[in-house]
């Protein structure tokens, strides 16, 4: 008992406003699958922000996505949104808005996303984090995006 109120109190203080975090996805389990092409696709993406409140973050994203199959489409996305923790459980949700740059090689298209995600923190130590998650994503044109991926959170 008094193991898990200290991991909760450590862990509040890392919610905290004013400090700031980044949050990288691994390589390759950022995993998608396309609704309405029947298509699977694996990326990368990069989280960064700052508590502007406590246990709320204001977040910049940024990512690519490159398809596993015979088609050369190639996704850049850059984003704004926002993450809110749920203590002492260290269960979070966020949401955010996109600008994605869609690359069909001869061809180019630009489309605007709204993302949603829900994860869990586990602190492996007291500033980084592995951090798995839920998302769904919806794109400009009708069809959505949704998957699992594991990123690692360091805490300044």
């Amino acid at each position: 008992m008094v193991c898990f109120i200290l991991s909760a109190i450590v862990a509040k203080a890392q919610f905290e406003e004013g400090r700031w975090f980044v949050n990288p996805a691994l390589t390759g389990l950022n995993i998608t699958h396309n609704t309405s092409l029947e298509r699977t696709t694996v990326g990368l993406e990069a989280k960064g922000g700052m508590f502007i409140l406590d246990d709320m973050a204001l977040l910049i994203r940024g990512g690519a996505s490159f398809n596993v199959n015979d088609t050369e489409t190639n996704i850049l996305t850059l984003g704004i949104g926002g993450r809110y923790y749920f203590n002492p459980v260290k269960i979070y949700v966020g949401a955010d808005v996109n600008l994605n740059r869609w690359d069909y090689g001869e061809t180019n298209n630009t489309r605007f996303s709204v993302a949603m995600d829900a994860g869990y923190t586990y602190f492996i130590t007291e500033n980084v984090t592995i951090e798995p998650s839920l998302y769904w994503e919806a794109h400009e044109g009708g069809f959505a995006t949704y998957g699992l991926k594991v990123g690692f959170g360091i805490y300044l």
